[in-house]
Parts: structure tokens; sequence; C-alpha cells
């Protein structure tokens, strides 16, 4: 039976995610291990609002600032020593 070892790369800077990503993949094709990806989750928003006013007078004005995290997400398919013998048959009887 395949073992499936999966991989979740998060970062603030797309570029750099997928970067990681191709030099995974790089490696996997040198090595012979399946991989299945990669696959992009959806990128997380945070939102911070925060008072331009440090006094609280004045008009009410707000600062929205954003910071957005990227995730992939990697599956290397390696099969198990166990997988490549191939099976002895089961005797009855024991």
């Amino acid at each position: 039976m395949p073992v499936v070892t999966t991989i979740k790369l998060t970062g603030e800077n797309h570029t750099d995610v997928d970067l990681v990503c191709e030099h995974i993949k790089s490696i996997s094709e040198e090595t012979g291990v399946n991989l299945r990806g990669p696959i992009p989750l959806p990128t997380r928003r945070l939102v911070v609002p925060c008072r331009k006013s440090p006094d609280g007078e004045g008009a009410e004005t707000w600062d929205h600032w954003e910071m957005r995290v990227h995730k992939r997400l990697l599956e290397l398919v390696t099969n198990t020593a166990k997988d490549a013998s191939p099976q002895a048959p089961a005797r009855a009887g024991d």
C-alpha cells in the first residue's frame, strides 16, 4: 500500500511559495517519487482596522492593514519496500 506524505506550504509572498513548490517538484522528479500538486488552497486574508487619530478627536478615519497568507498543498506518493516485493501465497491450514 503506498504511503502518502502531505506537505503544506504557507507564506506571505506567493512567488516564494511557488518557488519552493517548483524546487520540491524537481527533487521528486529526480528521485522518482510521484508528486500530486501543487494544489492551491484558499488565501487567508487578515485585515486589522486601526484608528488614524491617536487622541480620539476629529473625524473617525480608519486605516485597514492587510496581510495575505498563501497556501499550497503537495502530496508525495511513495511505495514501501513491502509493496515492491511480490507477496507469498497464503497456505491453507496455518
